[in-house]
């Protein structure tokens, strides 16, 4: 029961930096029925209390693994965490955590259940419509999960529950601006040039709406 507890125990992370999220839509590159995920870049001073909370459940859940098959061979898992490196592989001082959450989940009875990541403002209040870009900055909300496979070895994963977003950093791509594209004097479109089918109207085409 203590360890169930544990395992729902929700934890909030230190903010940091957004990089790779994948918030409201799930990913699909390697887990058919998609996964969410976040990396956080924290500063390593202020990364070093979630650092020694997952180095203390990673050592416990090592510990009952390895008392749980005596006669086995049990290797830790790596960390859901890493420095951060840049370009030269030097370390920056940045500690990147890595959260993750099935898109997916299959009930004890057979049920499939389809998750949504929870994603609120600085001030609490949810946030609806708005797609969260690497460079946000942001808090989360986790669970500790162990876990152990003979592949894999023991280890503690970070469960991805919410985002708070303490500033949004939204998609640039699109925007004339985000292709070097700045004011010039010519052409302006007013929206009336625009057939229903997307294509420029033909010359001498009635632009009142009339046929």
């Amino acid at each position: 029961m203590a360890e169930k507890k544990e395992r729902n125990k929700m934890y909030t992370s230190p903010k940091g930096i957004a990089a790779y999220p994948w918030l409201t839509k799930s990913d699909t590159k390697f887990k058919q029925a998609g996964e969410f995920s976040i990396r956080l870049k924290v500063p390593a001073e202020e990364a070093s209390g979630l650092v020694k909370l997952i180095d203390e459940a990673r050592e416990a859940n090592f510990a009952a693994v390895k008392a749980d098959n005596p006669k086995k061979n049990i290797k830790k898992a790596d960390p859901p965490y890493k420095p951060e490196l840049d370009d030269e592989g030097n370390e920056t001082g940045n500690i990147l955590f890595t959260f993750k959450q099935g898109a997916v989940i299959k009930t004890k009875d057979g049920e499939t259940i389809k998750v949504t990541i929870k994603i609120f403002d600085a001030k609490g209040r949810p946030i609806v419509g708005k797609i969260v870009s690497a460079g946000s900055t942001v808090k989360v909300a986790f669970q500790l999960n162990p876990f152990y496979t003979a592949q894999i070895g023991a280890g503690i994963g970070l469960r991805l529950k919410a985002v708070q977003v303490l500033d949004l950093i939204e998609p640039q791509g699109g925007s004339a601006e985000s292709y070097g594209f700045g004011e010039e004097d010519g052409y302006e479109f007013d929206g009336e040039d625009v057939a229903f089918d997307g294509q420029a109207p033909p010359a001498g085409t009635p632009s009142n709406g009339d046929f």
